[in-house]
């Protein structure tokens, strides 16, 4: 029978417990409670009415507690079922008899993918061993028709899952047939293909060539990463966080990044010293992109002297820009400057086109926020050259988004948005939402200065809500998007509130010590004189004070609610 919905899972449970003598004096929390257990028994009627009938001598509370083990815990107890149907474990051990072999065999393999998989999938990984790619069709569509699998459009294809009790049967039955390592290795070698597919590399950062196929997959390459872990194959692992570091960058899977790389690299010992700098590089921009600016250096650090030691100039490269931006984000321009130039030789004595773009990308940042605009335009346009001769988009989007910050800074704002619109569709059209948010932060700049107020806060509200999505916790670009609210709160005067953003925004510039660089300094400056001319001394500082206090994200949630409110009256 196929799986209930939530609201005839809820009744059913409620109709067995009854016949129990069990629902008189169920509470509303002990109805929410049920819906939580019909939804993690996946609306499988049987196993709700054996979890049902449990409830006169446990409680529904503690039938949830103890749900953890269901095949063993959902065992005997209903009375309206034949002898074969009494215990969960049982019916599913009826189902599985009543397969071919062939059936069988494949059930179990299939238990080795984690969230889902399509047809590709399962003949690559399954398709061995006496299960032709023929078979896996055929039996795919036994087991569909059994509903013993589920059949459902996803990312534009036909995929496949399991519900998790019966995922949770198949790895047993995985076990007792035999073929569980190789299953896994197949699994883990298909999936690290799809992560390392078409991918590109900028800054070090390897971004895969199709992210919406990664993002479909995720938790399948969680399952494999957590088995060459626990199989010890640590540089294996090492190389599959590398390729998946650019996803975790771009769709802000930071704290996901920062747990695998830190296990990897527990034992640097037992890695060669390629993959360790390499990891150690990787780790750093985690660090980095989090705003654990000292943390990053150190990681940086490591992977550089590692890189040196073992003569390995890419890597080199790429620790010194690493550097570079650590100390960039502090405010340092001269050691900023002097780490890129020392990232471009290197670059050049290894002629390596991708890391002496990358090297030019930073040093035209660094001169641009140092002030010196004509340098830093001369940089900009040599690694832009260089990134469209490699078909770079990533790069390309990124020395794009760097020059129309610098053309806004000298008023030229109809190059500036056109440049940061470029750089913006380059970036969503790679699904890089890390990216996407530094384009429509800064189009909210150009925007605002053009005079179109409500337009930008609209950009600056989606800014925002990016770092909410991303899970960025207060990196310095979030409050770089927190600053730029205040300054179009200011322009729709509600000073107050602007006043408070950029208190909590200093406050956590000061945490992460990520000073203001000196070029935004003016328009912060001019946002203060603003509020103070608009607000009574007691006034300004009960803002400022209250805005000191707040917590980063609880400041990020204001800024979007108030951009939000005021977008919404504007138009009315």
């Amino acid at each position: 029978m196929p799986p209930l919905g939530a609201e005839e899972s809820v009744a059913l449970f409620i109709q067995r417990a009854q016949a129990a003598a069990a629902a008189t004096g169920l509470t509303p929390s002990d109805v929410d409670t049920i819906g939580e257990i019909c939804d993690r028994l996946e609306g499988i009627p049987l196993a709700i009415e054996l979890a049902a009938v449990r409830v006169p001598a446990l409680g529904v509370p503690q039938v949830a507690d103890l749900l953890a083990d269901r095949l063993d815990f959902l065992s005997g107890g209903s009375r309206f079922d034949s002898p074969r149907h009494q215990t969960l474990r049982a019916a599913l051990d009826w189902s599985y008899t009543s397969l071919d072999s062939s059936e069988q065999r494949l059930l179990a393999r299939l238990s080795v993918f984690a969230g889902g998989w399509n047809l590709a999938g399962a003949r690559e990984v399954c398709g061995w061993d006496g299960l032709t790619s023929a078979a896996v069709l055929d039996g795919l569509v036994g087991l569909v028709d059994k509903s013993l699998v589920v059949a459902e459009d996803a990312g534009g294809e036909r995929r496949y899952r399991f519900l998790e009790t019966i995922r949770e049967y198949a790895v047993e039955r995985l076990t007792a047939f035999g073929g569980s390592e190789q299953t896994r290795a197949r699994h883990a070698s298909y999936f690290r293909a799809i992560a390392e597919e078409a991918a590109v590399t900028r800054l070090g950062i390897r971004y895969p060539g199709d992210v919406a196929r990664v993002r479909l997959e995720h938790a399948n390459m969680n399952a494999v990463l957590h088995w060459l872990l626990d199989e010890g194959m640590l540089e294996q692992g090492l190389g599959l966080c590398q390729a998946l570091n650019g996803f975790w960058l771009a769709q802000g899977f930071l704290r996901e990044g920062d747990e695998w790389l830190a296990r990897f690299l527990a034992r640097p010992d037992d890695v060669s010293a390629h993959a360790l700098a390499e990891g150690l590089h990787a780790w750093g921009r985690i660090a980095e992109y989090a705003g654990a600016l000292d943390r990053a250096r150190e990681l940086f650090e490591r992977s550089l002297s590692t890189s040196v030691a073992y003569d390995d100039a890419t890597v080199s490269a790429r620790a010194l820009c690493g550097l570079g931006d650590v100390a960039l984000h502090h405010g340092d321009y001269g050691e900023a400057l002097d780490l890129f130039q020392k990232a471009l030789d290197v670059s050049h004595a290894a002629d390596s086109a991708q890391e002496t773009a990358q090297a030019l990308m930073c040093l035209g940042r660094a001169t641009s926020l140092a002030g010196d605009i004509e340098q830093s335009r001369a940089w900009l346009e040599q690694a832009l050259t260089i990134e469209r001769r490699l078909a770079d988009r990533w790069g390309v989007a990124g020395v794009l988004n760097e020059l129309g910050q610098q053309a806004r800074r000298i008023g030229q704002l109809e190059q500036a948005q056109a440049l940061l619109e470029e750089c913006h569709v380059l970036w969503r059209q790679t699904g890089t939402r890390m990216g996407e948010r530094s384009a429509i932060m800064n189009l909210a700049l150009v925007t605002l200065e053009r005079g179109r107020i409500v337009r930008s806060a609209e950009l600056a509200r989606d800014s925002l809500e990016l770092s909410q999505d991303i899970g960025d916790d207060g990196s310095a670009t979030t409050v770089r998007c927190i600053e730029i609210a205040a300054q179009i709160l200011v322009s729709l005067e509600a000073s107050a509130t602007a006043v408070g953003l950029l208190a909590a925004a200093t406050r956590r510039r000061e945490e992460i010590g990520a000073p203001r660089p000196d070029i935004e300094r003016p328009e912060i400056d001019r946002v203060l004189q603003g509020a103070r001319r608009a607000l009574a001394p007691s006034t300004f500082e009960a803002a400022w004070n209250r805005g000191q206090a707040q917590p980063v994200n609880e400041a990020v949630e204001q800024a979007a609610a108030s951009l939000t409110r005021l977008v919404e009256t504007s138009s009315r």
